[in-house]
């Protein structure tokens, strides 16, 4: 037999003279990828029994007369609520612990309690190589069935689970839905149809510089909707190097945000996206928003006429976030100084001395910096848009002068506030600007939910603890329900940073929106 050739195209040789046969390398990843297959079904089945096992387990951390999900009584400075269901209690728990998000842990624990319930013959079969059972079938099976109660579903596994090993993920979709209307018929089709409507949703996903839109939308007005923004995209005009993508996206904010979404370009030619050489939105200015503003308001006018409604553009104002040094036109924020520790007596690195870590502002001849053990690097200050992550300096100076934008100032190395913009009129009082400005989110480990949504909670209970900053805390309401009804137990610091210990004994800390945790050293 002769042997593949390796070519910069073909790196593991898989083609050899003929072309025909597949070098040993290629035979070897592809029954490494089976076996992967087959691993991953087993861990699967691991995690459904271990959710379900704390599920049923979870009830134990609620006050000894507590009634899952029954009305609870308290204090007089709450409002009526319910018991935590068990349900909440692991999500509260198993989210920070595995480092996921509310919205991903929850659909683990959903996906794991409708496996267990309502197709338990599936989830066995993950055991079970030669059943064809994988995670993804499991999860359309799931995903097809949701409409279904426990003795719909189990007529229908009997039906598929079969012939599962034949399928791929496409034929068994399409087996799965075949089986619906033969065993259940056209209303249960209906019914299916109607829940997965009820999901509808649009979420942003922020990635980077960009953010991604995600969604779901009933297929129809999904269709309808595509067509009409390729439609308003249209052909280019003159001049215009927008790709077709760039002007279907571009006409998706304008329907929404109006056309005040864009300035004008250098051209004079209005409502078209203005971006500088570094791809971030041109300026826009007070007066030329409110010039759009009374145009638009004209055109409704114009449109009451002929009875057409066209929709009131909103309002909106996004909280930029920017450490004073960053204004002031530096990237720096500071320098920080590393006392580096004893040596490794197996391989003579230095480890870093956490005690050492020090940040000022002056350079390293200042701070008496001169020994060779000691490392000063300068600490990039960056800036955040509330709710989607951290920016570029040069973005952040871009928006903190443009119309839209309320920007909040504060110290990159305290996280004090300093500034908080008039942009957007809101009559809450000063104690709670400050609070949510320096939260920024949810305090809980691993919460994201915007800071101004949620409620300022004692750390420690009133009247024992003071209504003070140093004593207030932003928590989602689900997460403020948690802490006054489970085990969670809070500790804040002077600097604001938050310890918590869980019920099972985990510990987390929490810092404010604009303060770096610092990172974690291993030892020796």
């Amino acid at each position: 037999m002769r042997r593949s050739r390796r070519t910069p195209h073909d790196p593991i040789g898989l083609i050899n003279d003929d072309d025909v046969l597949y070098g040993g390398e290629f035979t070897t990843a592809i029954a490494t990828l089976s076996t992967l297959e087959t691993a991953a079904a087993r861990h699967h089945h691991a995690e459904i029994t271990a959710l379900v096992t704390a599920h049923r387990n979870c009830a134990q951390f609620l006050e000894a007369d507590a009634d899952p999900a029954a009305v609870r009584a308290h204090g007089p400075h709450w409002r009526v609520d319910t018991w935590l269901s068990a349900r909440q209690i692991l999500l509260a728990e198993y989210a920070p612990a595995c480092a996921l998000s509310l919205s991903t842990a929850s659909s683990r624990i959903n996906h794991a309690l409708a496996a267990h319930t309502n197709h338990p013959d599936a989830v066995t079969a993950l055991l079970h190589p030669a059943s064809g059972m994988t995670v993804q079938k499991l999860r359309i099976l799931i995903r097809e069935t949701e409409a279904l109660h426990h003795q719909q579903c189990a007529e229908l596994d009997a039906i598929v689970l079969p012939r599962a090993a034949g399928d791929n993920t496409a034929q068994w979709r399409r087996r799965i839905r075949a089986a619906l209307l033969a065993v259940l018929g056209t209303p249960i089709a209906k019914k299916i149809r109607k829940n997965r409507q009820s999901q509808r949703y649009v979420a942003i996903s922020p990635d980077g510089d960009i953010a991604h839109l995600l969604g779901e939308l009933p297929l129809a007005q999904a269709q309808a909707f595509t067509t009409a923004l390729d439609d308003l995209a249209g052909d280019a005009a003159p001049g215009d190097t927008r790709t077709h993508q760039q002007r279907r996206a571009d006409a998706l904010l304008t329907c929404v945000l109006g056309p005040a979404a864009f300035t004008r370009d250098h051209s004079g030619d209005p409502g078209t996206a203005c971006f500088d050489e570094d791809g971030q939105y041109t300026i826009i200015d007070p007066a030329e928003t409110g010039q759009v503003t009374e145009m638009w308001d004209l055109i409704r006018q114009l449109s009451a006429c002929i009875d057409l409604t066209l929709p009131r553009t909103p309002l909106v104002t996004v909280d930029v976030t920017i450490p004073a040094a960053i204004l002031a036109g530096a990237d720096t924020a500071a320098r920080a100084t590393t006392q580096a520790g004893p040596a490794c007596p197996a391989c003579g690195s230095h480890q870093p001395d956490p005690a050492s870590n020090t940040s000022n502002t002056g350079t390293s001849e200042e701070a008496g910096a001169t020994d060779a053990n000691v490392t000063t690097t300068d600490l990039r200050a960056h800036a955040v848009i509330n709710g989607l992550g951290p920016i570029d300096p040069d973005l952040a100076r871009t928006l903190a002068t443009d119309a839209r934008w309320r920007r909040i100032v504060n110290d990159p190395i305290t996280g004090i506030v300093y500034d908080v913009g008039t942009t957007r009129y809101r009559p809450p009082a000063d104690m709670r600007r400050r609070i949510v400005a320096r939260d920024g989110v949810c305090r809980f480990p691993g919460c994201t939910r915007k800071a101004v949504y949620c409620h300022l909670d004692h750390v420690t209970a009133y009247p024992a603890g003071p209504t003070a900053d140093a004593n207030l805390a932003a928590l989602c309401e689900f997460h403020h329900r948690i802490k006054h009804q489970t085990g969670w137990t809070p500790t804040m610091h002077t600097d604001g940073r938050i310890d918590w210990i869980s019920p099972t004994g985990r510990k987390y800390t929490t810092y404010p929106i604009n303060r770096q945790a610092p990172p974690r050293t291993t030892a020796a």
